[in-house]
C-alpha cells in the first residue's frame, strides 16, 4: 500500500497502513465476523468484517491522529503526551508507527518515567546528550524542548537536581510536561 493509509487483509492477517507504512497489525484466526470499534476517544479506526476478505472503512487518517501536535496545552491523552515526551527527548516529533506502540503502552499501564527511561537509554538521545556536562546538558534541553536559552536561576536549579541524584529520564519528563513547553507545542500547532 505505498503511499497510502488504510489497511490489507489476507490469510487472517489485518494489516494498518499510515502513509504506506504498516503501524499495526492483527492476526485473525476465526471465521467469525469482527468489528472492531472505539473503545476510547485515542481509537482512529473502525473495522467491520464478516467472513470476508474486503473490510469495513478506515474512519480516520492514524498518522493526523497520532502525529500530530496537542493544540491545547491542557491536552493530556497518551497521544499528546507522547508527542511532547519524544519532541523533549530527540527535539523532533514522534515517528509514525511508533508513536502508536507508545500510546498503546500508555494506556496498558507504562508510566510516562519508565518512556522517559527507555527514551533516555536509546541509541538516538545517547548520541544527541552522552557526554555532555550538566550544565551543557541542561543548557541542550533548554534549546531543544522550550527554544531558548537558560535563565539562570532556571539553569541552576536543574543543575542541583541533577548533581543530587534526580535522573536525567526524570528532567526530561519534568522539561516535557511544563507548562512552558505545553504552551509552546500547542501555540505551534495552532
Amino acid at each position: 500500500m505505498p503511499g497510502a493509509s488504510g489497511y490489507t487483509y489476507s490469510a487472517g492477517l489485518l494489516t494498518i497502513y499510515a502513509g504506506g507504512t504498516a503501524i499495526d497489525a492483527l492476526r485473525l484466526t476465526s471465521s467469525a465476523a469482527i468489528q472492531v470499534e472505539a473503545a476510547s476517544p485515542s481509537d482512529v479506526y473502525v473495522l467491520e468484517a464478516s467472513n470476508t476478505s474486503l473490510l469495513g472503512s478506515v474512519l480516520a487518517d492514524p498518522p493526523s491522529q497520532f502525529v500530530a501536535p496537542p493544540t491545547s496545552a491542557s491536552d493530556s491523552s497518551p497521544a499528546a503526551e507522547v508527542y511532547r515526551l519524544c519532541q523533549a527527548a530527540f527535539d523532533r516529533a514522534p515517528d509514525p508507527g511508533g508513536d502508536v506502540a507508545w500510546i498503546n503502552g500508555l494506556e496498558h499501564g507504562l508510566s510516562l518515567l519508565q518512556m522517559a527511561s527507555d527514551f533516555v537509554a536509546s541509541s538516538e538521545f545517547q548520541a544527541d546528550y552522552a557526554g555532555l556536562s550538566i550544565p551543557d546538558f541542561v543548557t541542550e534541553l533548554y534549546h531543544n524542548v522550550l527554544g531558548r536559552v537558560p535563565d539562570p536561576a532556571g539553569a541552576a536549579g536543574w543543575e542541583n537536581a541533577l548533581a543530587a541524584g534526580v535522573s536525567k529520564a526524570q528532567i526530561v519528563l519534568d522539561f516535557a510536561d511544563s507548562q512552558e513547553n505545553r504552551m509552546n507545542v500547542a501555540a505551534h500547532a495552532s
